[in-house]
């Protein structure tokens, strides 16, 4: 191999990678996961670095980075970019993404938007969910002040 050839490969390399790892905000750092709600039965997740919160059902597993993503067994490839939070259950066959500055709609979700401080933020849940458990998860996010 050349010297150039080679210097292709490592920037396609370097690409994948960036691509990859920037699927996560740089503000999923930041949510903290605790147990909320009359008898604790639903999970609220903050971020102190939006000021918000967001109220979900209790047997969730979520991720805030791309290891914890991986380790979900979700799929190699993130389905959206920018997101704060990632949640799935299997027992109710959900998921959703907590999505910042979301640009596109893809097929099998159904979307809510809002702007908080400023921010857009929407949250996507899977369309197979259940009626009820969309309703409930569509409205789970608040920014600190409700």
């Amino acid at each position: 191999m050349t010297g150039r050839t080679i210097g292709v490969i490592l920037v396609i390399i370097i690409c994948l990678c960036f691509n990859s790892c920037t699927s996560f905000n740089k503000y999923s750092k930041f949510n903290k996961v605790q147990n909320c709600g009359e008898d604790n039965i639903f999970l609220c997740i903050t971020n102190d670095g939006l000021k918000i919160k967001y109220q979900s059902f209790g047997g969730f597993d979520f991720a805030k980075n791309s290891k914890e993503y991986k380790k979900l067994k979700v799929g190699k490839k993130r389905k959206f970019k920018n997101i704060l939070l990632y949640g799935q259950s299997k027992i109710i066959n959900t998921e959703y993404y907590i999505l910042i500055d979301n640009k596109e709609k893809k097929t099998g979700f159904v979307y809510k938007d809002t702007i908080i401080n400023k921010i857009p933020i929407s949250v996507a849940v899977n369309d197979s969910s259940n009626k009820i458990n969309k309703e409930f998860l569509l409205k789970g996010l608040l920014d600190f002040d409700e």
